[in-house]
């Protein structure tokens, strides 16, 4: 079983340059696929690859590029100068200097959507969403810089918009909106996103405080412009629910962050699979699926309906 995150990597334009579509996309991780293969080779990629923790990276191993995506896998590793026997405590590897060697490494699956710019990685990767959109920054921003000068990169997760209007329907009052957005690619941008995008807006940063108090109420231009984070920034909201029995209300403190909600599906391995293609192909399917541009979003269906046939 695979369950996948998503996350929304967009070059955006500036000035007079235009959409990089489907082929810039592409090439995009073609130049990372290319990249990559150069600092395994040259076994610089502890140089390259992100680094979690004192010895843990991650970094992309593999590439396919069937039409209209790119699919392939991220790697997960620790890297090590010595391997041990646990019971003697005999040395039974010793890497050259400098070299190392990986010792539990687990390949995790992704697929990109060139059409949609939107990343699928399998939460295997054991990463936080906001070091992965990190990783994918450090390694995708040198590439960028060089092929795409004319155009921003940057990387949103996917969270579910169903988890913000839970709290419109709930809050009795509001503390702190924070809100950071950027503008969007391509069709999918609707009232402020659209404004953003025909104004070549790239970033918008809002902080909405009640001060010593609480508002009642969120302005309804403070709500449309957090209907648009999800895909395209995060926020985080301050608010009060009513809690207790009747006649014993009380009002609790909850706090929303959107990078804590991220939209997920998932997709079982089946063994009606003849090749590796085939589960590919079921989680592209899946991630055509997924929706940002509406208010509600059902939660993520456990069940892999292609499993099912």
């Amino acid at each position: 079983m695979a369950k996948f995150k998503i996350y929304n990597i967009q070059l955006l334009p500036t000035d007079d340059a235009k959409e990089v579509g489907v082929a810039g996309y592409k090439k995009l991780f073609a130049e990372l696929r290319d990249l990559n293969k150069k600092h395994l080779t040259s076994k610089t990629h502890l140089d390259f690859h992100y680094q979690i923790s004192s010895n843990i990276y991650i970094g992309p191993f593999d590439f396919n590029f069937p039409a209209g995506y790119v699919t392939g896998h991220f790697v997960r590793y620790r890297n090590t100068e010595n391997v041990t026997d646990l019971a003697t405590g005999k040395s039974l590897f010793t890497a050259k200097r400098g070299k190392g060697g990986v010792v539990t490494r687990r390949d995790v699956p992704f697929v990109f959507d060139a059409k949609r710019h939107f990343l699928a990685i399998d939460s295997a990767l054991e990463i936080r969403s906001e070091n992965f959109i990190s990783a994918l920054l450090q390694l995708l921003s040198p590439i960028a810089s060089v092929h795409f000068p004319k155009h921003d990169l940057t990387v949103n997760l996917i969270s579910k918009p169903n988890g913000l209007e839970n709290v419109f329907r709930t809050a009795v009052s509001y503390k702190t909106v924070a809100i950071h957005l950027n503008g969007p690619n391509g069709d999918d941008a609707l009232d402020i996103l659209g404004e953003m995008r025909e104004t070549k807006m790239q970033k918008l940063a809002l902080d909405v405080s009640a001060g010593s108090g609480r508002m009642l109420r969120l302005p309804e231009f403070v709500k449309r412009i957090l209907r648009s984070v999800p895909g395209h920034g995060w926020s985080t909201v301050s608010y009060f629910v009513q809690d207790g029995e009747p006649g014993e209300r009380r009002e609790r403190q909850q706090i929303y962050d959107s990078r804590e909600q991220p939209q997920t599906f998932i997709v079982h391995h089946s063994g009606k699979d003849f090749a590796e293609t085939d589960f590919f192909a079921r989680v592209a399917r899946r991630l055509e699926d997924i929706d940002i541009s509406i208010d509600e979003i059902a939660e993520e269906d456990d069940a892999d309906p292609d499993s099912a046939k």
